[in-house]
């Protein structure tokens, strides 16, 4: 084997052990917060107008909800882009650039309760 075959297999073992995570190590996704929601349930046929003049049927609507500054356990369900919800309750979560599929994943909320910079953070993987 020549010097820089011999090197190369080296740099490639190297790169391969270094950048593998332990089966026991978690890496945590932390999410950016812009709110948090609760449901309010409607009449059944329900219709919402757009912007742009469209119409939609609506199941439920998500209003702020009032939630103390402080870290909550929770366990979360991905139901749309940038929307989790709190697993067993009417509680909305919404998000910034979430990309975090999860379904009944534990999680921290870590609420500050808003400003022009969000609402706080949705840590996965703790």
């Amino acid at each position: 084997m020549t010097s820089i075959a011999r090197a190369f297999a080296y740099f490639a073992v190297t790169l391969f052990t270094t950048s593998r995570a332990s089966p026991n190590e978690t890496r945590a996704t932390n999410c950016d917060v812009k709110g948090v929601y609760r449901t309010i349930d409607v009449p059944s046929g329900t219709i919402s107008l757009s912007g742009m003049g469209e119409t939609q049927e609506v199941e439920q609507l998500l209003a702020p909800a009032s939630l103390s500054s402080g870290s909550y356990d929770v366990s979360v369900t991905r139901k749309a882009k940038d929307l989790y919800r709190a697993d067993g309750t009417g509680t909305y979560i919404v998000t910034r650039y979430c990309y975090e599929y999860a379904y009944s994943q534990k999680a921290i909320l870590r609420y500050t309760g808003g400003g022009s910079y969000g609402a706080g953070t949705l840590v996965f993987g703790n």
